[in-house]
């Protein structure tokens, strides 16, 4: 038996995986030495309840949540005041 990779993904990082895996087979030193797999969220239901929301993914989410107003404006107008 041979061993084996496993690479966990989801929607939002099948790109991420392919890569890896790819990257995985096509630089090692023995190509036949191991095999690589993706896990998939889709065919694990139980890992889909693991899955964050769409807006924890969203940068933009996560700073209108966490930003002040004071402090926005503030650097608005230090940046600004330097021509930027």
């Amino acid at each position: 038996m041979k061993p084996c990779i496993f690479i966990h993904t989801n929607e939002k990082q099948i790109v991420g995986a392919l890569v890896s895996k790819y990257s995985f087979e096509r630089f090692a030193a023995d190509k036949n030495a191991f095999d690589v797999k993706l896990i998939h969220t889709r065919d694990y239901h139980f890992l889909e309840a693991h899955e964050a929301p769409l807006s924890a993914w969203r940068p933009q989410a996560r700073m209108e949540e966490r930003r002040s107003p004071v402090l926005h404006s503030a650097a608005f107008h230090a940046a600004r005041a330097h021509g930027l």
